[in-house]
């Protein structure tokens, strides 16, 4: 979720973030950036996650990283594309996020490294 296939760590076989640009807004954007980012860092990238909209700048939104919940995996520049361009998440995340009272458990590193994800 949220490796749109224009962005450098993206997948061609998902869906582009164009397509996921929303129909309505979502009320619970301020929570679910917060799970977002205060999630546990999985893995560092060694390059910087770049807003693909604002080309051709190279606005750089921050580090890159992936981010778990021990169920969910996503890219840290996920949570910009929400705040900013109120991008599309799985109804099924946004129900587990909820379910969670917005708050990601925080995995131990024994936790990451068994992880399967």
């Amino acid at each position: 979720m949220g490796y749109f296939p224009e962005l450098n760590h993206g997948h061609p076989t998902t869906a582009t973030i164009h397509n996921r640009l929303p129909t309505h807004l979502l009320p619970d954007i301020p929570h679910i950036v917060t799970y977002l980012t205060t999630s546990t860092v999985y893995a560092v990238a060694a390059g910087p996650a770049i807003d693909i909209f604002k080309h051709p700048e190279r606005h750089i939104v921050g580090p890159l990283r992936l981010h778990t919940d021990g169920t969910w995996l996503w890219p840290s520049d996920l949570a910009h594309y929400l705040q900013h361009y109120h991008v599309a998440l799985p109804d099924e995340f946004i129900t587990h996020m909820r379910a969670q009272h917005w708050t990601p458990p925080q995995l131990t590193e024994d936790q990451v490294l068994a992880l399967r994800l």
